[in-house]
């Protein structure tokens, strides 16, 4: 049975091996932070990856299903905005598809 994990999950789970196996002495508190630094870089980038895929979702949902609502910032209705429901279908497929080459 294969059991598929993510990045985050592999550099977690070897962290302490690989430290452990070490003879030569590279692997250092330095490289150990370093390793804690990348894993925390990696889980923001998944975070914002998430959230980015609901505010897509979310908007495509409310252009879809809503009533015709105007941009506050410059007052334009968002339907005299050409395509609008295909970018943000298309939007929301490429993010949903990042997210999951990122799991």
């Amino acid at each position: 049975m294969d059991i598929k994990l993510t990045p985050i999950t592999r550099l977690s789970m070897t962290l302490d091996v690989e430290m452990n196996l070490d003879k030569t002495n590279i692997f250092n508190q330095k490289t150990y932070n370093s390793y804690l630094e990348m894993q925390k870089l990696s889980e923001a980038k998944l975070e914002k990856l998430i959230k980015s895929i609901f505010l897509t979702d979310a908007l495509l949902f409310w252009t879809i299903n809503g009533k015709d609502w105007a941009i506050p910032s410059l007052g334009i209705q968002v339907s005299s905005i050409p395509a609008v429901t295909e970018i943000l279908l298309f939007a929301s497929a490429i993010t949903f598809f990042f997210l999951c080459a990122a799991l």
